[in-house]
């Protein structure tokens, strides 16, 4: 029955999960910025006791764009690596930047509460084809970063000013950018910045969803945050049985079916680079321990280990850590308290944290992408951490996902024990059986 099919704008899902996902719900300034969206490429809507007030939106925020053509102009894919070029740039010497940045700084504007054209090109990508044809690649990324933070920032303040409201809701594929999360979050007129796990396209479903409750359902309480990404498929113990005996793996491996965190702890401090597939997936774009690839994050080494090994990645981009709540503030500055449960945020480190998180931080600039891990939120993954800092002292570990260069994200115990024998982990957890392979 078509009467039943309802359409909700895209920017409205981004709004109403970026403002819904969290439990601490204040009044403030929903903001989208994006590609593209149903009406926009950027949009400000206020949000007060519950209820959005879209004040301002246009489609000449071309700042998803122009990232998209610098990342294809870079011989990268556009749509896909842009998280490169933010990783890249904060490599680019302040010199290099300079002489790109105005380039980029001449192309948009402010305007009232929305970023329009200052110097409209004839056509964008060709624009700055011929504009960076002499530039090194370095500076071209650290320009257009620094673009990026500064004319958000200018966005932001802009709204503030007019709308007298400090926290700040961002979502959209721009506010995946982590790093313009974190330059943002360090001004005072912002109060705080709300950027929830997978902003961007991602989660047009959960915004549904919420939006639905609220305005065709008419709910007007007990409309829950979300508390948990660990919502895909869990493995099922008997496959992995199945597997063990049908590929006669005991006869390729040392297979335990039981073993404590401690266990695992001990591998990894032995410098053991650890694939773990246990509990349910995560969603979204951030392995959270369940489909993970684990290790010692002290030792810069294991940068490479993890990149010769397995990932195949490029040598620029930075691997992450998982730490323990009670540890964070030891290694991460974050006096505004912005939620960092699920790895949405960059945060500068501590100089502790700059000391023992060595292959787990940006080596450019020391930031990191944590998250921040207490025993409710995944038990089993704790303990391991827990275990590790026994031995150690230090309440971190390494985590990146558990999948080779260029495919997906392992699922089931078929995916991992595929990584497991075409790669140089060295240890495999499916569930409560751990693998390791044998000296040669």
């Amino acid at each position: 029955d078509k009467d039943k099919i309802k359409f909700i704008y895209h920017e409205d899902c981004h709004k109403y999960y970026s403002y819904y996902f969290f439990p601490d719900r204040k009044d403030g300034i929903a903001i989208t910025a994006e590609g593209i969206g149903d009406y926009s490429n950027g949009s400000v809507s206020t949000v007060k006791k519950d209820k959005f007030n879209l004040i301002s939106f246009n489609k000449e925020n071309h700042l998803g764009h122009i990232y998209q053509y610098i990342t294809l102009l870079l011989g990268m894919k556009p749509g896909n690596h842009e998280y490169k070029v933010m990783g890249l740039a904060p490599y680019a010497s302040k010199y290099e930047i300079s002489k790109c940045y105005q380039i980029f700084e001449k192309v948009l504007k402010i305007k009232r509460l929305n970023i329009v054209f200052d110097k409209k090109p004839k056509d964008l990508f060709f624009h700055f084809k011929e504009k960076f044809k002499s530039s090194r690649f370095d500076g071209v990324a650290g320009a257009l970063q620094k673009f990026l933070e500064r004319k958000l920032e200018e966005w932001f303040l802009a709204c503030n000013k007019k709308l007298n409201l400090k926290n700040f809701y961002f979502s959209g594929g721009v506010a995946q950018n982590i790093k313009a999360a974190l330059y943002l979050s360090k001004n005072k007129k912002i109060k705080k910045i709300f950027v929830p796990p997978a902003a961007g396209d991602t989660t047009i479903s959960i915004g549904a969803c919420y939006f639905s409750a609220v305005n065709l359902l008419k709910y007007k309480k007990n409309i829950h945050s979300i508390n948990s990404m660990y919502l895909g498929s869990k493995l099922n113990v008997s496959e992995i049985k199945f597997l063990i005996n049908k590929k006669k793996l005991n006869k390729k491996y040392i297979i335990k079916s039981a073993f404590k965190p401690r266990d695992v702890a001990i591998e990894i401090s032995n410098g053991a680079v650890i694939g773990r597939c246990s509990g349910r997936m995560e969603f979204g774009l951030r392995s959270l321990g369940n489909r993970s690839i684990l290790c010692d994050p002290r030792f810069s080494e294991n940068i490479n280990k993890i990149n010769f090994k397995i990932k195949k990645r490029d040598f620029w981009m930075p691997f992450t850590p998982t730490i323990l709540k009670e540890d964070f503030k030891k290694f991460i500055i974050n006096p505004k308290k912005i939620e960092a449960r699920f790895m949405s945020m960059a945060f500068d480190t501590t100089k502790k944290g700059r000391d023992v998180l060595k292959a787990a931080i940006h080596p450019a600039d020391f930031t990191a992408r944590p998250q921040m891990l207490s025993k409710e939120d995944n038990p089993e993954y704790y303990e391991i951490i827990n275990s590790f800092k026994k031995i150690t002292g230090v309440g971190a570990l390494l985590n990146t996902s558990l999948n080779l260069h260029g495919l997906p994200v392992v699922r089931n115990a078929i995916d991992a024990l595929y990584v497991f024998e075409n790669s140089g982990l060295d240890v495999l957890i499916l569930e409560n059986f751990i693998f390791k392979k044998k000296k040669i």
